[in-house]
């Protein structure tokens, strides 16, 4: 038929799908996923194609639910290909502040995937058309995400090879072969925004703006997704900016504004969906880092969705989730044997003698002297004063020797002085004090570092 021959022509000009690769189909019983199964399994020789079939059952409709899960069970049986099937938890899905369709759209992804490993395939095709493209740019255009406009025709493990065909071409396809197909009347239920777009926004805007809006806007996914990709090759060898710290992503601010804003912003849109911010993730929430970015050195905050947190820290631009605030306690630990365990900001001391630095991390020159007798490890305190080396042997207030060093607030009590004698004789990594420091290249040199726990 030709719905059959367009199919199998636009597979191979995008090359979709290769020659023997396997495939899950997700099949939902409605006409669109039916059409799909039925079109695959026509050319499974032609391709080849190796077919199996997936069903999600979300449990929302009930009996109705059981009735498509058992259509879909008959089908696959009567093509003569293995079926797997889901049954999702209903009051899992539905969860106050939430959206029930996202959150079954992340649960059927995740069988999908499972459904995926289960039987060894390359892909899971699901069956998104034209039409779903065009309410998917309306909606997202309507929402201002930061997201690509479209819907993309393959991103692993999903591939959708019916982004050209129309539900009524496949519904067509169905009736001219006497196939029969199930109707989801949730399709219809105007609690979704999905829905109001369909039935309401794009009929309207097909009557009194353009007749192939459907046809225009997929034309728009098309190119907005080849530039998207296009972009994204380019972001590639700066995605080594967003460096991994202990609670998050850091940036350095000056190469970040560096970018082309169209990097920039993706760049930014990375880190943050690596933080997990992706669905709420909106473009007035791009800008506002790019804004942060853009501020005069010193400190600024932003409190995004999902409990993510922006801040800008002097010349460097911290991404993370907030956790439960943890208060650092009062300690102070002897240091035996060259070493001492610091429980309260999970670090070790280690002090090695003699030679050049060695190791990664960061590491503080000290003269010998500077450790002999008793030693301990502590944190700040009120009223605590440092001479740093350099400054001539005059003393300054240890805050205000943080501010210098642009260390935030937040994180001052974590920063592990040194002290010998009642004087601070080193902060951290950061400096020694006055008489305390070396060269550090000579055999003479006692190396202060902190590794994790």
């Amino acid at each position: 038929m030709d719905l059959e021959r367009r199919f199998l022509q636009h597979l191979r000009r995008r090359r979709l799908l290769a020659a023997g690769e396997r495939v899950v189909v997700a099949c939902s019983g409605g006409g669109d996923s039916t059409a799909l199964l039925h079109l695959l399994h026509a050319l499974r020789r032609p391709l080849p194609l190796a077919l199996s079939v997936v069903h999600v059952d979300h449990g929302l409709r009930g009996e109705v639910s059981a009735v498509d899960a058992a259509f879909v069970a008959e089908l696959a049986a009567s093509l003569g290909l293995a079926y797997e099937a889901h049954r999702l938890d209903p009051t899992a899905l539905r969860v106050t502040g939430e959206s029930l369709q996202a959150r079954a759209r992340e649960a059927r992804r995740r069988c999908f995937a499972e459904s995926r490993a289960n039987q060894g395939a390359d892909w899971v095709a699901t069956a998104h058309t034209r039409d779903d493209v065009a309410e998917t740019v309306l909606m997202n255009l309507l929402k201002g995400s930061a997201r690509p406009l479209g819907i993309a025709e393959r991103r692993d493990p999903l591939v959708r090879p019916l982004l050209p065909f129309t539900h009524q071409e496949l519904i067509g396809y169905l009736r001219a072969r006497g196939l029969p197909w199930r109707e989801d009347a949730s399709n219809a239920d105007p609690r979704y925004l999905r829905n109001r777009v369909r039935h309401r926004l794009v009929p309207l805007l097909v009557q009194e703006v353009n007749p192939g809006l459907g046809r225009v806007l997929g034309h728009t996914a098309e190119v907005l997704a080849a530039e998207e990709a296009y972009l994204e090759a380019q972001l590639a060898p700066h995605l080594a900016l967003l460096d991994e710290v202990e609670n998050g992503l850091s940036l350095d601010v000056a190469a970040a504004r560096a970018l082309p804003i169209a990097l920039l912003r993706r760049l930014i849109r990375t880190g943050l969906h690596r933080l997990g911010l992706v669905k709420d993730l909106s473009f007035l929430h791009i800008e506002a880092v790019s804004e942060l970015l853009d501020r005069p050195a010193g400190g600024g905050r932003l409190h995004l969705p999902g409990g993510v947190v922006v801040e800008r820290r002097y010349e460097r631009l911290f991404l993370h989730r907030v956790g439960p605030a943890v208060e650092v306690p009062d300690f102070e630990v002897e240091v035996i044997g060259d070493r001492a365990d610091l429980p309260a900001i999970g670090r070790r001391l280690a002090l090695r003698h003699g030679g050049d630095r060695r190791g990664a991390g960061p590491a503080l020159a000290l003269a010998p002297a500077a450790v002999q007798g008793r030693v301990t490890v502590r944190n700040l305190r009120p009223g605590d004063r440092f001479r740093p080396a350099g400054m001539g042997g005059h003393g300054k207030r240890l805050a205000a020797f943080f501010v210098d060093a642009k260390v935030p607030a937040a994180e001052r009590r974590r920063v592990p002085l040194l002290v010998r004698a009642g004087e601070i004789v080193a902060v951290g990594t950061l400096r020694a004090a006055h008489g305390c420091a070396v060269r550090g290249d000579g055999a003479e040199t006692v190396w202060v570092s902190y590794t994790p726990l």
